[in-house]
């Protein structure tokens, strides 16, 4: 049993919620230099865990704002959504 986030309605139990997403921003990852790690244990002489020395960053998207929502909300968002 939950309470709907947008439309604010107490949902029976045994009722699947929906995770949805009310916005979302832009990310720019800069890129890293990391020593390259070799020695360490693992556990029992193991080799431990290696890591390469360059991660080239990138762009992606990050969410902002999501809420729980019960289904008939969720459907209407995702109409709005595909709307647009």
């Amino acid at each position: 049993m939950y309470r709907c986030q947008i439309c604010g309605t107490m949902v029976p139990p045994k009722t699947k919620s929906n995770l949805v997403v009310l916005e979302t921003r832009e990310k720019a990852y800069p890129p890293q230099i990391r020593p390259d790690r070799r020695k360490g244990g693992g556990g029992r002489g193991g080799r431990g865990r290696r890591r390469d020395g360059e991660d080239p960053g990138g762009r992606g998207w990050e969410i902002v704002k999501e809420v729980l929502a019960c289904e008939s909300c969720s459907q209407r968002h995702e109409a709005q959504k595909a709307e647009r």
